[in-house]
């Protein structure tokens, strides 16, 4: 049987499709793999469903049929899990602590997340200003990084609020002004390791601008390793900014925060243990939850650690 001839236009339009369908169908591919990856990850799955647990308590709290997290009933102070009607118990002032728990989870994941995303967007402009143009640049904010990695996270978190103000928002703010070290060092060194490849040398040579290569080039390879330390630092983070509150420079009275619910337990804990207790289980399955979000993120992104 005769093969029937193709025919293609002259001007070679039908050919012209080929790479950028190659290109997606390829980008389709990594991203199916890069999901079946993050499905096969039986730990990342648990820290999933923690976190949304967790989440999804705290964007219903409102919905929720839960008492005024500030209401107080001193004739019921101190009040065992189950008894009185507290499904968990009430502190030395009769709060709910059940209520007080899931209001608080708004403030831990907000101030988590958000605390992470400043980090990660100031350290990470610092880091790739310095390990892309190097030089003077370079110098100057690694002598900065290195000036706020001298003071101990906790210690500079609270020499920052001390001279902010106590208060939920600036404790977010010290708290990711003091992580942004973390973050530009990490960054820098991605940075450095691909400044130097063939296609950024490629890039510029045929006169792309910096703005151009860094957006093009730098940032979509450094971005994963990237997100990956901002995963696995928001437990950090949530920890932090709860010993902040614990010490009185976080959220203050009567605003429910597991740092200052763990405050309050702390003075009756020979007596009631379930008031500051219950926070602190809530803080360690937010915190475990972050950190096996982040490492199945590491684990998927990062070649090496796959199997």
């Amino acid at each position: 049987m005769a093969e029937i001839p193709r025919q293609l236009p002259a001007d070679g339009a039908a050919s012209r499709p080929v790479a950028p369908i190659a290109r997606q169908i390829e980008h389709a591919g990594s991203r199916r793999s890069l999901l079946r990856q993050i499905a096969r990850d039986r730990w990342m799955m648990v820290g999933l469903v923690i976190v949304a647990v967790i989440a999804a308590l705290a964007i219903l709290a409102p919905l929720l049929p839960l008492p005024d997290p500030d209401a107080t009933e001193p004739a019921r102070r101190l009040a065992a899990p189950g008894e009185l009607g507290y499904a968990l118990g009430s502190d030395q002032l009769g709060r709910d602590i059940l209520s007080r728990i899931v209001w608080g989870g708004r403030t831990s994941l907000v101030i988590g997340f958000v605390s992470a995303g400043l980090a990660l967007v100031l350290g990470g402009a610092l880091g790739l200003m310095s390990g892309y143009f190097g030089g003077v640049v370079d110098n100057l904010v690694m002598r900065v990084v290195d000036t706020l990695m001298a003071f101990p996270y906790v210690l500079l978190a609270i020499l920052l609020v001390a001279m902010l103000g106590p208060g939920l928002v600036n404790a977010m703010l010290a708290v990711a002004i003091a992580n942004v070290s973390f973050y530009a060092r990490g960054v820098r060194s991605a940075v450095l390791l691909t400044r130097g490849q063939d296609y950024v040398e490629a890039s510029r040579s045929v006169g792309a601008s910096n703005f151009r290569i860094i957006a093009r080039q730098i940032l979509p390879n450094v971005l994963p390793t990237a997100l990956v330390a901002a995963s696995l630092n928001v437990g950090w983070m949530i920890t932090e900014t709860a010993g902040l509150s614990f010490i009185g420079l976080g959220a203050q009275p009567p605003t429910a925060d597991w740092g200052t619910m763990l405050a309050d337990g702390r003075a009756v804990i020979t007596v009631a243990y379930h008031v500051g207790t219950l926070p602190g289980i809530a803080i360690l399955a937010l915190v475990i939850g972050t950190n096996l979000i982040g490492e199945g993120l590491r684990d998927a992104l990062d070649p090496r650690f796959r199997g």
